[in-house]
């Protein structure tokens, strides 16, 4: 199955695993079995607990079916077989990262960008407060915690669109306009907002 030049990840989907950022299990089923993989592959097997309920387990639950009977057996075959060799490779890496830093920009609504302005500000005078990228960062565990609690929606989603936002802010150069304590309770109800979006209308297309 040839690779697609995106994929658009469905963040509230349970049949695949969270391992690497922006769902990349979901690009394709190549990526979709090496994460799986991956997810076994953790010391501790912790993924019986972790993935319990989710469609994703009966992956997960195969791949230790296939690798126990795997157990103490030589490889059948050694390919020694070169896979895409470099001299094949038409793009360069910075070409590669200039065209997905492209696909990479969001489109939020402007509603989005007016409940930040609501909490932070591009006010020039406001200079000496701290900037709006770094007061997310201190509190993202925090305001995480609160919203993923609160909605149902896995730390992994949550966390992503937190640092969608603290890229947003930074910009913008946005400051704290008004005392931590308000501005922690704002940005709760904001992030809500645009994680309960992003479940509705899915999100962005991610080039591979």
């Amino acid at each position: 199955m040839p690779y697609p030049e995106w994929y658009q990840p469905q963040p509230g989907s349970r049949d695949y695993v969270l391992n690497l950022d922006a769902w990349y299990a979901q690009a394709h089923p190549a990526e979709d079995f090496a994460e799986t993989f991956a997810v076994w592959l953790k010391p501790g097997g912790q993924w019986r607990r972790q993935y319990e309920g989710w469609g994703a387990h009966r992956k997960i639950e195969y791949v230790d079916h296939i690798m126990i009977g795997l157990t103490g057996q030589c490889p059948a075959r050694i390919v020694r077989r070169e896979v895409e060799p470099l001299p094949s490779l038409k793009k360069t890496l910075r070409e590669h990262y200039q065209r997905k830093r492209a696909y990479y920009t969001i489109d939020w609504p402007a509603s989005y960008e007016r409940n930040l302005y609501r909490v932070f500000s591009e006010d020039s005078r406001r200079r000496a407060a701290p900037s709006a990228a770094q007061f997310l960062r201190h509190y993202r565990s925090e305001i995480s915690d609160i919203v993923a609690l609160g909605t149902g929606v896995h730390h992994y989603t949550v966390n992503h669109i937190v640092k969608h936002m603290i890229v947003r802010c930074r910009e913008l150069n946005l400051r704290l306009a008004m005392s931590e304590e308000e501005a922690r309770e704002l940005i709760v109800v904001t992030l809500t907002m645009q994680v309960m979006q992003v479940l509705r209308t899915g999100y962005h297309r991610i080039p591979l």
